[in-house]
Formats: C-alpha cells, sequence, structure tokens
C-alpha cells in the first residue's frame, strides 16, 4: 500500500506522501460503537410539516398529479409561468415517494469505516454519525 502510495502520490511531495502512510498505520484503529437497540424504532418526523392548506399551488396542482403518475392529464394551463420546467426550491420536501425496490443495507462485518457506502447510497438511508467522548457519554453509548 505504502508503494502504491509513493507512487501515486510522489510527485505531490514529501509532506502529503507522510499523511497518506499516516492514514494507512491509524487505518486499523478504530473502535466499536455500540448502538442502543431503541434507535431502530425511531419514527422519522413528517417532512412536510405543514398542513394542507399551507401546501404550495404547485405542489397540489402539479407534483402530486405527477407523482401519482398522472401527469399526462395534467392540462397546459396548470404549466403557466413554469414552461421552462423549472420547479420552484423545496419541492423535494414534499417528494417522498418511497420508489425504491431495494434500500441498500450497511455490512457491519465488511465495514472498513470509510464512510463511502453514505456516500453512494442514492436515498440517503446509510447515515454516518461522528461522535467525539462527549457526545457518547451524552448518548449513553458504549464503545469495545
Amino acid at each position: 500500500m505504502k508503494k502504491a502510495i509513493l507512487k501515486d502520490f510522489g510527485k505531490k511531495g514529501e509532506e502529503v506522501v507522510n499523511m497518506n502512510y499516516a492514514a494507512v498505520d491509524r487505518g486499523g484503529a478504530v473502535i466499536k460503537v455500540e448502538v442502543p437497540g431503541e434507535w431502530k424504532n425511531l419514527k422519522a418526523e413528517d417532512n412536510i410539516g405543514k398542513t394542507d392548506e399551507a401546501v404550495p399551488d404547485f405542489i397540489k396542482n402539479i407534483l402530486i398529479p405527477m407523482n401519482a403518475l398522472k401527469g399526462d392529464d395534467l392540462p397546459v394551463s396548470a404549466f403557466l409561468g413554469r414552461e421552462d420546467g423549472t420547479f420552484p426550491a423545496g419541492t423535494s420536501a414534499f417528494e417522498k415517494r418511497g420508489i425504491a425496490v431495494n434500500v441498500p443495507e450497511w455490512q457491519p462485518d465488511e465495514c472498513i469505516q470509510c464512510n463511502q457506502c453514505s456516500y453512494v447510497c442514492p436515498h440517503a438511508c446509510i447515515r454516518p454519525f461522528l461522535f467525539n467522548e462527549k457526545k457518547l457519554q451524552e448518548c449513553h453509548l458504549t464503545v469495545n
């Protein structure tokens, strides 16, 4: 691994190479954080957080029918002022459609704690948490 680091980063200077060496040396120094079992029963908060009266007209008249696969039934007049196809900012909060056929799952026995799974997860199902010692104590978590 260190030979590859020297080959790939050698042109960037000794400091960069040494930082990468240090990262490799720390690679095995991971700690296991026990997550309380009750966390799996946490309920997601309503993303909309508004009453039906407070839902914008764009959401009621365009987005909801489109998500119900009834976009072909919308009249052209529904898009007046939106001929360029733009959506107003903040519409994704109303567009939680549950379209995933497969949801990614964290594989703890294969995990090297690189956080790449959370980066590539298309549905933001895998979310990493960064804890310091104080936060671990506040959350009553144990470290093995």
